[in-house]
């Protein structure tokens, strides 16, 4: 990846100065409890602004610049350059995997994933004791992409930490080869875990209205879908005007103990 440190400072100067002018009051909860390895974080989508707000959060309060999974949708023109640059990879590019795994092996940063792939508003999430999500009419399972992610490094993890026990360097090199990392640092990876931590992100108040985004959206964009202009009419609000938003990190999941107890 491209990642530019001198774009990422502009964006965070800017988001300083738009939080300060718009008045928007951001608390966070529970980001003491993040630690100090690699983390995966799976943050609810409840707005565009979150794919710009959370690394810059993250960032500023954790120290710690992640990369991100943004829809492939993003990924046209100068835009991809621009999101190549900012730390996000597109959901189809072929070294997707490789490129987060890479990431929580070496913990050279954290990752971000909006496990919905999309923007999800309705808040019902169980029904008939099933996990449910409301979706284009229908109501599915959740997708189950980021805990995969997870569980696959450290799966990785695991396979380098027998391989090192039992001195196979072919093997080290092997997946070092396959997932970019140096074989010189299969103890420092092995000596870190993996660890998924929830994110969720709630905004008060939340007023669906025409507002300005959404009449320059009318202007500008022709045969508007009705979801993107309920999504203005939700967003614009929140961009716009005062807003509280509370960031919630929840309780850290070390992915060692829970891929111990995957059947098989």
């Amino acid at each position: 990846m491209n990642i530019s440190n001198s774009l990422i400072k502009i964006i965070e100067v800017a988001l300083d100065i738009l939080i300060k002018v718009s008045g928007t009051d951001i608390r966070l909860h529970g980001n003491h409890n993040v630690p100090d390895q690699p983390v995966l974080y799976v943050i609810n989508h409840f707005t565009r602004m979150e794919t710009i707000l959370m690394p810059y959060i993250i960032k500023k309060n954790i120290k710690k610049y992640p990369i991100s999974l943004a829809d492939h949708s993003f990924f046209n023109g100068e835009l991809s350059t621009f999101m190549d640059k900012v730390g996000a990879i597109s959901s189809t590019d072929q070294n997707r995997d490789t490129i987060l795994i890479n990431a929580l092996l070496t913990d050279s940063q954290p990752v971000i994933i909006f496990p919905e792939g999309q923007i999800i508003k309705d808040k019902k999430i169980i029904e008939k004791g099933k996990y449910l999500v409301y979706n284009a009419g229908l109501r599915r399972p959740p997708h189950s992409g980021a805990a995969q992610i997870a569980l696959r490094a450290q799966f990785i993890r695991e396979k380098l930490r027998v391989f090192r026990a039992g001195g196979d360097d072919s093997s080290i090199s092997r997946i070092a080869t396959h997932f970019k990392f140096d074989p010189a640092d299969v103890d420092k990876i092995i000596n870190k875990e993996t660890y998924i931590v929830p994110v969720n992100i709630t905004y008060y108040p939340v007023r669906a209205q025409e507002n300005a985004l959404s009449k320059l959206a009318n202007r500008f964009v022709d045969n508007i879908s009705t979801r993107f202009q309920e999504e203005m009419e939700i967003e614009g609000p929140i961009i716009m005007g005062r807003v509280d938003i509370d960031i919630n990190f929840g309780k850290p999941m070390l992915i060692k103990n829970i891929s111990l107890r995957v059947p098989g």
